[in-house]
């Protein structure tokens, strides 16, 4: 029960209950639209099998249904689920390894690149599109309902433990995924691509309610990312903010192009390439830049 006011004020409010935070095993096949009968099936050994496992999270539940459908051995699942029923990453590396040996090798783990690249929920048939997979793929059910899951409004989304995961896993194992110039701007083109199908304008103003100017945020931010593929498109939109542009710049700078990029930089706020540089500072280093730096130059 959480109850909801200030501090040291009194609270007439009715109390607000939290869904239990375990999966319930008994509407697992329920609650899931499943596309293609080897993730049902999937489903339906885990439930039988882990059933008896209570402090298993919803998320490692899903992840623990795609690694069956892609052929891991259960016995392996419920040990793994036994021990880590909270913790998502050992499975995600597990999912990532058995697509690496997949007979889909190839398709799998480029999709799951691109969805290691996703910020915010995507309507399912903009995933299809960022994803680059047909309708009646088999393994749809892989990123839509367990990598990921699909909400009430028909959106797909996905944890940033998750997503932080698979980054991780694909770097280790497969770092062109998330390394390779020519494939990481291919990748932000089409998750570009795919919010276009959602906002589909230029400017913010013209973005449908605050969903839409969401979406409209996420496509400048994967072209900022995507070279010179999504260069003409990126020009096209109406980006003010300083980190929009700062994003762009950094993209530049990363392809070599420096004149480009300092153009750009030069329309950032002092304030923006202040807190990034900063950033840059401590994350090369280790260490946050000294308090004596910092004290100096504001005054203080």
């Amino acid at each position: 029960m959480v109850l909801i006011g200030a501090l040291g004020t009194r609270v007439d409010a009715a109390p607000v209950h939290l869904n239990t935070p375990w999966v319930e095993w008994e509407k697992l096949e329920d609650r899931i639209t499943w596309r293609d009968e080897n993730y049902e099936s999937a489903a339906f050994s885990v439930r039988k099998r882990c059933q008896r496992y209570e402090r298993v999270s919803p998320i490692v539940c899903r992840l623990a249904v795609g690694r069956i459908a892609l052929g891991d051995d259960l016995d392996r699942v419920e040990r793994d689920l036994a021990r880590s029923g909270l913790q998502p990453r050992p499975h995600v590396e597990a999912l990532v390894a058995l697509a690496t040996s997949h007979e889909r090798c190839a398709p799998l783990l480029s999709a799951l690149a691109r969805v290691s690249r996703l910020r915010r929920p995507l309507p399912v048939e903009a995933v299809l599109r960022a994803l680059e997979l047909p309708a009646d793929h088999p393994d749809l059910d892989l990123f839509t309902a367990c990598v990921g899951y699909e909400q009430a409004d028909g959106s797909a989304r996905w944890s940033e433990s998750v997503l932080d995961g698979l980054r991780d896993a694909l770097r280790q194992g497969h770092p062109r995924e998330v390394d390779d110039t020519q494939d990481v701007i291919q990748q932000h083109h089409s998750l570009a691509a795919a919010c276009k199908m959602v906002d589909g304008v230029d400017e913010p103003e013209r973005a449908k309610g605050l969903a839409g100017l969401r979406f409209w945020s996420e496509k400048v931010h994967h072209l900022a990312r995507s070279g010179s593929l999504g260069a003409e498109e990126w020009e096209d939109q109406d980006v003010r903010q300083s980190e929009q542009l700062w994003e762009r710049a950094r993209t530049l700078s990363w392809l070599g192009r420096y004149d480009e990029a300092a153009q750009l930089y030069r329309r950032c706020t002092p304030v923006v390439v202040l807190v990034r540089l900063l950033d840059r500072v401590e994350r090369v280093s280790g260490e946050a830049p000294g308090a004596g730096w910092m004290g100096s130059w504001t005054g203080r």
